[in-house]
């Protein structure tokens, strides 16, 4: 029996590390497994089983190509044509699906190929809103729900059909003008005649769509996010490609859909991939690895004496609760405190104030050492000298001033060791993500030992309050006074 894996890396990063552990999980069955990729370099643990389907150049022409005309997914022709001709000559006797975006392949190819293999059982694991939207991969922290599907038998209502579309107008304005959601959805009704919806297989939410005018019918289009990953500089195709993405992904034979949170899977039953099931497994992590380990992080920093309140993500910005690590910088005392933030980039931390910067020196992959995963106290001191005096990294005095900013910014590391010496050196971890589909990291922090504070209304909740336990707690979405209030319980 054959399995064939499909994601955007291999064996790094949390997609990546998931689809290696699946693709290892059924290789100790017995079957034969192969993970195909499409970017960056798997590591030597890996190498034996993948399977490059884009190169560098490939990738950056697909970006390209992306940037200008809004069409990921559907460049990369020559590459999946070739990867799709191996595949056929393989013959999986599964195919497992993780992120289909990531400038590396062709999903018009891909699911023409699939559907022409109808006893071919296919699963489909969603770690993002991409698979069902015109554009972006979230959309929450803009409110925007176009996407969710019409009906069944149906294109879509129009505004002032009083049993679909009534409160539409009202909603959107709101939204549009910074109205509190939670107070709109609480006045619905119809602007024409007060009435009540009957409902029309949308939510609240999704009649309140910024950029949705009166007279449209459901569907993305008009992106509000066309700047965010997978980002458009030029055109905007975000109502073709939800039409083409909702022709290509419907009326596969045998798929499953799998995501990692009931959060995201009650997302997908608003889709236009509701006719498939739905299974919710939450992410496991490698506990032999993600468990209280000792080292000398703190030492080496001079934090001895510092409660350190953590936030670890592969990708920061806006959504993943960057300025609320800046707020919180502000508002907590820095003789009793300091905030730890990990993989940060050297333009992100451009854009922060009060902040020293310790770019990781070593890629070392998903097991392999980095340079702060000794537990030596002399290698972690070592290591911030070398990054204070080497004139290569030197930028300006605000960013090599080392245990004087109150941010203390950690590049990426792939090292799960070094995460979990540094979860476990953390008195707090703190996960301000706006949306999130499940919360890996904060998963990993619990299992270190590390209490773990996260936000309402996101998949981060359902992790910390199922999984977190007494290790985990929430407050309200976007509240941080009341998440700083709660460090300062914590850490008491």
């Amino acid at each position: 029996m054959r399995i064939l894996i499909i994601n955007s890396v291999c064996g790094i990063r949390s997609t990546g590390r998931i689809a290696a552990d699946i693709a290892e999980e059924y290789m100790q069955r017995g079957w034969e497994a192969v993970l195909a990729y499409g970017r960056e370099e798997a590591p030597e643990k890996w190498r034996g089983i993948a399977h490059r389907i884009t190169g560098r150049i490939g990738n950056r022409i697909a970006g390209v190509k992306a940037r200008l005309f809004d069409n990921e997914g559907f460049n990369s022709r020559r590459e999946t044509r070739r990867f799709l001709k191996w595949a056929d000559e393989w013959r999986p006797d599964v195919l497992w699906l993780h992120n289909l975006h990531g400038y590396y392949i062709n999903i018009e190819l891909l699911f023409r190929w699939i559907k022409s293999r109808p006893d071919m059982e296919v699963k489909w694991t969603l770690h993002d809103c991409w698979a069902f939207t015109g554009h972006c991969s979230h959309f929450t922290y803009v409110h925007c729900y176009k996407w969710e599907a019409a009906p069944e038998g149906g294109e879509g209502r129009q505004d002032g059909e009083c049993s679909a579309f009534g409160q539409d107008a009202r909603l959107n304005t709101a939204s549009q003008n910074g109205g509190n959601l939670a107070e709109i959805r609480s006045t619905l009704g119809c602007r024409n005649c007060g009435a009540a919806p009957e409902g029309d297989g949308r939510s609240a939410e999704g009649r309140s769509a910024p950029g949705w005018q009166e007279g449209e019918t459901l569907g993305c289009r008009k992106c509000p996010q066309k700047g965010e990953y997978p980002a458009s500089f030029l055109l905007d195709r975000s109502r073709r490609n939800y039409a083409r993405k909702a022709a290509l992904f419907t009326g596969v034979r045998r798929m499953t859909i799998i995501t990692p949170s009931r959060w995201l899977g009650d997302l997908v039953k608003r889709s236009f991939l509701r006719e498939y099931p739905v299974e919710v497994r939450h992410n496991t992590i490698d506990t032999a690895s993600f468990k209280p380990t000792p080292s000398g992080f703190r030492a080496g920093y001079g934090l001895e004496d510092k409660k350190i309140v953590l936030g670890v993500a592969s990708a920061w910005g806006p959504r993943k609760g960057l300025q609320d690590f800046v707020k919180l910088s502000g508002m907590l005392s820095p003789d009793r405190y300091k905030i730890v933030l990990v993989g940060l980039t050297e333009k992100e931390v451009r854009t922060l104030p009060d902040v020293d910067f310790v770019p990781h020196l070593k890629d070392g992959g998903a097991d392999a050492a980095a340079p702060c995963a000794s537990s030596a106290q002399s290698e972690y001191a070592e290591l911030a000298e070398s990054v204070t005096t080497s004139p290569s990294r030197e930028r300006s005095a605000q960013t090599i001033r080392l245990q004087k900013g109150r941010i203390l910014a950690i590049g990426r590391t792939d090292s799960k060791t070094e995460l979990a010496e540094i979860y476990t050196a953390a008195d707090v971890f703190v996960n301000p993500s706006r949306e999130e589909t499940f919360g890996l990291t904060t998963l990993e922090a619990v299992c270190c030992g590390t209490h773990a504070i996260v936000y309402k209304d996101t998949a981060c909740e359902e992790v910390a309050l199922e999984l977190g336990k007494d290790r985990a707690s929430v407050v309200p979405n976007g509240d941080v006074d009341a998440l700083a209030a709660r460090i300062v319980e914590v850490c008491i």
